[in-house]
């Protein structure tokens, strides 16, 4: 087996400005006008293929626009892009270039000791040459439709949640529980321990933040092959355990500066001739580098 490789890339402004979005849990107190680019790599070998190597870079941008607050209850809307490179070696394959995008509202509201927190997120998942000539190439099968919800409770210092979701967290559609606690053992310390993502938060001061967080980062995208002649779906499964350092150096501009290891990886496509490729890929290191532009107080 190869050793594994780890790669850094850090972006200057102008490469930040042309980045696209990094998918992960949105925290529940980020804040609701934000503006954010990432940029993150990480590697591996394919274990049953011998000799196999897959390189991955993601790259996004996502921006959180408030939109409406009455009281209790906050509904803010955002858009959410994320391009992602796989890279082969030794794979009957070409290298893949992945495209998702949706559209969440999201909905907040509190009443009677309970807190509910909801979302819906439209969108697509492609690949590049159906992106390039959407209108012609799209189909059904491009889009699709997040969801979800959590009820917690306010009312002793352990908060129970309760909820559901659908989505493609785990590679592919589907529809699971959200269950667990929350608890506040300090004023600037919070935990969460919940399926399927957990979370250890500690607020530092108002300009840091430093955050833990465990959570699945699969993904499924609908592929067109180059003459259009075939299709099929890209399904990537994956965990991370992800450190996050956030630290505001200008007034609203932050900077988000992290890392972590994401394993029990697995990838499933066509390759060359319509072959399947189903394999588990080794357990890697990520470096990720961030900036956030927040438009409220």
């Amino acid at each position: 087996m190869l050793a594994q490789q780890h790669s850094v890339r850090f972006l200057t402004c102008a490469a930040l400005l042309t980045a696209t979005a990094l998918a992960e849990p949105r925290l529940a107190d980020d804040p609701t006008g934000l503006l954010m680019f990432t940029d993150e790599t990480a590697n591996g070998d394919f274990a049953a293929l011998n000799g196999a190597e897959l390189s991955a870079a993601r790259r996004g941008v996502r921006l959180d626009v408030y939109q409406h607050r009455s009281g209790d209850t906050q509904i803010d809307f955002g858009f959410d892009y994320e391009y992602t490179r796989y890279e082969y070696r030794n794979v009957p394959s070409r290298n893949r270039d992945l495209h998702r995008a949706h559209w969440p509202v999201r909905l907040t509201t509190k009443a009677a000791g309970h807190r509910l927190d909801a979302y819906v997120a439209p969108g697509i998942a492609t690949s590049s040459n159906v992106v390039k000539d959407f209108i012609r190439r799209g189909s059904g099968e491009d889009w699709y439709v997040n969801g979800g919800f959590e009820f917690t409770s306010d009312s002793s210092s352990v908060h129970w949640i309760v909820g559901a979701a659908y989505d493609r967290i785990f590679g592919d559609d589907e529809l699971y529980p959200v269950l667990g606690v929350a608890i506040e053992p300090t004023a600037s310390t919070s935990v969460r321990l919940a399926y399927p993502v957990s979370r250890f938060t500690y607020v530092a001061n108002d300009d840091r933040r430093l955050d833990l967080t465990v959570f699945p980062a699969g993904q499924l995208w609908h592929v067109r092959t180059d003459d259009f002649t075939g299709e099929f779906n890209y399904e990537m499964q994956a965990w991370r355990a992800q450190l996050r350092l956030s630290q505001q150096i200008w007034k609203r501009l932050s900077v988000d500066i992290g890392g972590g290891y994401e394993f029990n990886r697995e990838h499933r496509f066509e390759g060359a001739n319509a072959v399947p490729v189903v394999g588990d890929v080794d357990d890697a290191w990520f470096v990720r580098l961030g900036m956030r532009v927040s438009f409220t107080p």
